[in-house]
C-alpha cells in the first residue's frame, strides 16, 4: 500500500513538472517572438533612416549641381 502512494505522488510531480516545463517553452516562445519584432522594428527604422539620408544627399547633390550650371 506504501508503494502505491509513493508512485502515485512521483507521477504527479513528473506530471507538475512536464506542465511547468511547458509552461515555461511557452513563455520563451512568446518572449522571443518578442525580441523578433523589435529586432525586425528596429531594422525597418534603420532602413528608413538611410533612404531618408540618401534623399537628403541626393537633394544636396542636386543643389550643387543646379548652382554649377
Amino acid at each position: 500500500m506504501g508503494t502505491t502512494k509513493i508512485e502515485t505522488t512521483k507521477e504527479k510531480v513528473k506530471k507538475e513538472a512536464a506542465e511547468h516545463k511547458a509552461e515555461t517553452l511557452e513563455k520563451k516562445g512568446a518572449v522571443a517572438k518578442a525580441e523578433a519584432k523589435e529586432t525586425i522594428d528596429d531594422i525597418k527604422l534603420g532602413a528608413l533612416n538611410l533612404a531618408e539620408k540618401a534623399a537628403d544627399k541626393f537633394e544636396e547633390v542636386k543643389a550643387k549641381v543646379k548652382k554649377a550650371i
